[in-house]
């Protein structure tokens, strides 16, 4: 398209390109430097998030613990708890109000902090119960609680641990309805046991609950587009903040948590295979417990502030293009008007006027030289046509005297049409034979207009020769041809087969008794055409085998001309066929002879389809 131009429509439209390439390349480096940078950004800060988070996490638990170990070591609740009657059928804790009263103010020394809204249990297996804190309780969802939960906690302890930590679950001693946070709860656990005794009983159980909502105002800082969880050691969600996608979190864990492979490395990015987004997180562990925070961003949100910022750059790299484009186009035009004139001055340049007179322009040294150049070349192209014109005058008159001495190859056909119209007539069969396959090597051979044949074209070609001289000889000389089908079709070099048959009666049998035999093979081998030439002629001589591998290695194909110069108008001989097969085919032709006193063999080829 850019070809139907003009010269500086061409320069000036390659400048902008070019251009316009080079700032939409910057533009698009330093855009995805600045996002880089926002990520960057976005990740340190998702660490200190994550790490704040995780140290309010901290202190909470460790309150909750300290809370419950202080009261699981109380000698007063340790004494209480192991003077009641281990009998099922009460609650300790109501049929002795004044022991419960005494109770009430030790346990409220401990949930007197200003920010406590949770609940201190003290319990044990046989429906003994007791609380004290801001949420209430049912007494069904009590009894629930006491006789399905309190043998599974007993079942835990039993296994060594000194304390249990329930994560995030319903209200297991509450009924009413109440938003889906407030009505969830997670607690810690610790047995009330007397260490100074060896092997000590477990008497029963404190347990400090603390609503769901106070794990989210940990989180109410965070940016909206941040989720944050808690994981436990078993890579199970536990608690989820703000999470924006309608997803299966299940269906994400395997994709969330790889993280552990992947510490140490700068701006870590998750996968989510539902959104196809990708997200940055940050983890921060939690010392009380084997749990940890992870925070996770999605990367197009952090890069969603950065929106006007392309359309700065986008508007930026316009204005930078457009004014580069105002600048190139008068610098090209004033550059290029002295070449415009130049132009002007060939178009008129022809060959009764080739002396013309360009404006120099002073300011343009490099083009007054392209000037000066420029006619200094006219005048010696007016010198060279004349002596041209002179040589071709010469030439012609030489061609025209040759010409003056062949006939028409038309008078060859007529003359054989008639003979062999004449040998119809007198009922001589075989002179019309001969006619008509001379006829058809003579229109083959004088079809000047064609260079090219395919390789059953020239087989034919030969086999008219070898049944003419197959007329000559009869019994004396037998001839064998193979082709090939795939190779019927292969374009070769004209007259390059039927001249190798005849060097075998002008050479090969001329010291031969008969009888004479001549076989000719065509196939394809390795994507390349190869033709084998065989008789069973006396050979080659040792001096003419010699001068042709002198000719094949001194040959130099910029002396062509003159070879094919020295080439009579009957000179197809193996010279001749070997430089055709050169200029076509070059490093990729075959030419070889191989001959001895019983046989000689010829092979040619070249690579298909050049």
């Amino acid at each position: 398209m850019i070809k139907k131009f003009k010269f500086q429509t061409k320069v000036f439209l390659s400048n902008i390109i070019i251009i316009s390439f080079i700032m939409a390349l910057l533009s698009i480096c330093f855009y995805y430097f600045v996002v880089q940078v926002e990520l960057d950004k976005a990740d340190k800060n998702l660490n200190v998030y994550a790490s704040k988070i995780s140290d309010q996490y901290n202190d909470l638990l460790y309150y909750m613990d300290r809370t419950t170990l202080q009261l699981a070591s109380n000698p007063t609740i340790i004494e209480l708890f192991n003077e009641i009657p281990k009998d099922n059928s009460y609650n300790y804790f109501i049929e002795e109000p004044l022991i419960t009263n005494n109770l009430i103010p030790l346990v409220i020394s401990y949930n007197s902090k200003k920010d406590f809204t949770g609940r201190i249990c003290l319990y044990n297996e046989f429906n003994d119960f007791f609380y004290s804190g801001t949420l209430s309780t049912n007494q069904e969802k009590v009894n629930d609680f006491l006789k399905n939960e309190v043998l599974d906690i007993r079942n835990e302890f039993s296994k060594g641990i000194f304390r249990l930590f329930t994560p995030p679950r319903d209200d297991p001693m509450n009924s009413k309805k109440q938003n889906s946070n407030n009505k969830k709860l997670f607690s810690i656990i610790r047995p009330i046991v007397n260490y100074s005794i060896y092997k000590a009983p477990n008497y029963g159980y404190i347990e400090i609950q603390q609503p769901v909502n106070k794990l989210d105002e940990m989180f109410t800082f965070l940016p909206d587009s941040v989720s944050g969880y808690i994981i436990d050691k078993n890579d199970t969600v536990i608690f989820s903040y703000n999470v924006n996608e309608n997803i299966s979190l299940e269906k994400l864990q395997k994709e969330l948590y790889t993280y552990k492979n992947n510490n140490g490395h700068e701006n870590p990015t998750l996968y989510n295979p539902t959104s196809k987004n990708k997200y940055l997180y940050s983890s921060s562990d939690i010392d009380e417990m084997e749990t940890y925070i992870l925070l996770v961003q999605p990367t197009k949100k952090v890069i969603s502030s950065l929106i006007d910022f392309r359309v700065f750059i986008l508007i930026t790299a316009i204005i930078i293009i457009c004014v580069v484009t105002t600048t190139q186009f008068l610098i090209i035009r004033k550059l290029t008007t002295p070449l415009r004139e130049l132009r002007k001055h060939v178009n008129k340049v022809t060959l009764n006027n080739l002396s013309i007179n360009i404006e120099h322009y002073e300011n343009y040294n490099e083009f007054n030289k392209l000037n000066v150049a420029f006619n200094k070349m006219c005048d010696k192209l007016k010198e060279s046509i004349d002596d041209r014109v002179k040589a071709r005058t010469s030439e012609l008159k030489s061609h025209l005297f040759a010409l003056q001495s062949q006939m028409d190859p038309h008078f060859y056909h007529n003359i054989l049409t008639i003979i062999s119209v004449i040998a119809d007539e007198n009922n001589v069969s075989e002179i019309t034979e001969i006619c008509n396959k001379l006829s058809s090597m003579l229109r083959f051979s004088t079809s000047y207009d064609i260079s090219q044949s395919t390789i059953n074209e020239e087989i034919e070609h030969t086999l008219n020769y070898l049944q003419l001289m197959k007329i000559r000889y009869e019994n004396l000389f037998t001839f064998d041809i193979n082709v090939d089908e795939e190779c019927k079709e292969i374009d070769v070099p004209k007259l390059i087969i039927q001249p190798l048959t005849e060097n075998c009666f002008a050479h090969g049998f001329k010291k031969k008794r008969p009888p004479w035999d001549i076989k000719i093979d065509a196939m394809i081998k390795n994507d390349k055409w190869i033709v084998e030439v065989i008789d069973n002629g006396t050979g080659f001589s040792e001096e003419s085998l010699t001068a042709l591998n002198n000719f094949k290695d001194k040959f130099n194909i910029d002396r062509t001309h003159e070879l094919l110069e020295d080439l009579n108008i009957g000179g197809l001989c193996l010279t001749n066929i070997f430089i055709r097969l050169s200029i076509l085919y070059g490093d990729d032709m075959i030419f070889r002879v191989d001959s001895n006193q019983k046989q000689t063999k010829i092979t040619i080829g070249g690579k298909i389809n050049v």
